[in-house]
This record gives structure tokens, sequence and C-alpha cells, in this order.
């Protein structure tokens, strides 16, 4: 199975250069939740922007 997690501004904002376009403590929670003990694929620049490698995860990144 594969699930998909995606956060959209209402003005289709993704990020702001490797970083969130913006921070809710309740978002953060839940995609730990759903992702821990699971592979990741994301790209580098969202890599990039994290603190470090996420917990119990497995990173797989896409790059161009």
């Amino acid at each position: 199975m594969i699930k998909l997690i995606s956060a959209i501004a209402q003005n289709y904002v993704i990020g702001k250069g490797d970083k969130l376009a913006w921070h809710i403590k309740e978002e953060l929670q839940f995609f730990k939740k759903q992702t821990e003990g699971h592979n990741l694929l994301m790209g580098d620049r969202t890599f990039n922007g994290l603190p470090g490698t996420l917990k119990n995860r497995k990173h797989y990144i896409l790059t161009f």
C-alpha cells in the first residue's frame, strides 16, 4: 500500500525554499504518527530542509 501525504495552502504553496510555509504542531504530529516505521520518498530540497533524518523511518531521496 502507498500513502501520499501532501500539505498545500489555499494559494497552492507547498513550501518556502527548503522549509515548510507554515508550522502547525498538530499537522506535524499527524505526519509523525502516519509515517513512523515506514519508508519516505521526498525530493532533495525537502530532505535538505529537515533538521536531520527522521527517526524510525527509511528515507529515499528523489533528485533530478
